[in-house]
C-alpha cells in the first residue's frame, strides 16, 4: 500500500503557532518459537539393563522494533498520531534480530545389576549466531558409576544410608554472542558539511 503524506497543517490567512515538545512512537513485536521431540527405549537382560534415548529440538527466535520522533507540532489536538506534522524529525530508526539453533542429541545407559552404571550421550548444535564455517559443533560426554553401598563388604556397615562414586567426563559450549557478530555490518556516519574526515596512517599496501 503506497504511503500517504499527511497534509501540512495550516490556518487561511494567518500564521500557524508552533507548540513546543516532542511527541514518539515506539512498537516492537517478538516470537519465540521451541520444539523438542525425544524418542525412548529401554531393554533388559538377566541382571542388566539398557536404556536409549535420541531426539531433535529447534528453536527460533525473531524480534522487530520501530521508533519515530518529532518536535514542535502547530498544535497538540492530534497527540502523537500525526508526527509528520511536526517541524523537526529528531529521531527514526528500525532494528530486526533472528536467530536459529538446531539440535540433535542422543544418550545410551546401561547399568549392571544397579550397581555399575555407565552412561554416554552426544549433542550436535549448529547455531545462526556463529560464523558461518564454525555452524556445527558436536558435545561428547561419558560417565561411569559404581554403588559401592551394594557390595558385600558394606552389608555391615551402618555409618552410611547410601554410597556411590561417580567418574565423568564431557565437553561444553554455549553461544552466548550477539545476533551477526559473525558478519560484516553497515552503519551510518554523519559528517558535518565543510570537514573532511582524515586518516593520517593510510599507506601504500
Amino acid at each position: 500500500r503506497a504511503a500517504r503524506t499527511p497534509p501540512e497543517p495550516h490556518v487561511s490567512g494567518q500564521a500557524v503557532a508552533q507548540v513546543p515538545g516532542s511527541a514518539a512512537i515506539y512498537s516492537h513485536k517478538g516470537v519465540e518459537l521451541t520444539n523438542d521431540n525425544t524418542v525412548d527405549c529401554h531393554g533388559s537382560l538377566r541382571r542388566s539393563n539398557l536404556g536409549l534415548m535420541g531426539g531433535v529440538a529447534i528453536q527460533r527466535s525473531n524480534f522487530e522494533d520501530q521508533f519515530s520522533e518529532a518536535q514542535t507540532f502547530p498544535n497538540d489536538a492530534f497527540s502523537f498520531n500525526i508526527l509528520g506534522a511536526g517541524k523537526t524529525r529528531t529521531g527514526i530508526s528500525s532494528n530486526a534480530v533472528d536467530w536459529t539453533i538446531l539440535s540433535y542429541f542422543g544418550r545410551a545407559m546401561y547399568n549392571i545389576r544397579d550397581k555399575y552404571l555407565f552412561t554416554v550421550t552426544g549433542r550436535a548444535d549448529g547455531s545462526s549466531r556463529v560464523a558461518i564455517n564454525n555452524k556445527w559443533a558436536v558435545f561428547p560426554s561419558a560417565a561411569f558409576a559404581w554403588r559401592a553401598i551394594d557390595e558385600g563388604f558394606m552389608k555391615d556397615r551402618t555409618v552410611f544410608s547410601d554410597l556411590k562414586f561417580r567418574l565423568s567426563y564431557g565437553i561444553t559450549g554455549n553461544q552466548a554472542i550477539n545476533e551477526y557478530q559473525s558478519l560484516a555490518r553497515l552503519g551510518t556516519v554523519f559528517v558535518p558539511v565543510g570537514k573532511v574526515m582524515k586518516d593520517s596512517g593510510l599507506k601504500f599496501d
